[in-house]
């Protein structure tokens, strides 16, 4: 696989995804797009997108892009990701609060404490 020519096609394919609002039916379907290319020198490449929100439902929206030409390379692919922010003009979703639902974790308060097995007791 040329990386070069493998990284301009992602780019290329990744610009087609610049707007929101056609995002946002991807994003509500929770699934990625592939399909095949071929390069200026005769490979024949793999691509999936996948659109998911970045920090929170209604926020940005991040698209996630690989690449890759099969063989072994299908486990390790190119990838390459871009932020596209949500406009001013649409109405706001809410931002939750950080961690408003997640209760305290317990920190054991010596290293030996926390990998000791529980005592059952009798």
């Amino acid at each position: 696989m040329d990386k070069a020519e493998a990284q301009a096609i992602l780019a290329e394919q990744l610009a087609r995804f610049g707007s929101y609002v056609e995002l946002l039916p991807l994003v509500a379907a929770q699934r990625g797009e592939t399909w095949q290319v071929r390069g200026a020198r005769g490979a024949d490449y793999q691509i999936e997108i996948q659109c998911f929100w970045d920090d929170y439902a209604g926020g940005d929206i991040r698209v996630l892009g690989s690449i890759d030409a099969g063989g072994w390379r299908a486990f390790l692919p190119l990838t390459k990701d871009v932020l596209v922010s949500r406009p001013k003009g649409l109405a706001s979703a809410a931002k939750p609060k950080k961690n408003s639902k997640i209760p305290a974790r317990k920190v054991p308060s010596s290293p030996a404490a926390a990998s000791a097995p529980a005592r059952l007791s009798r």
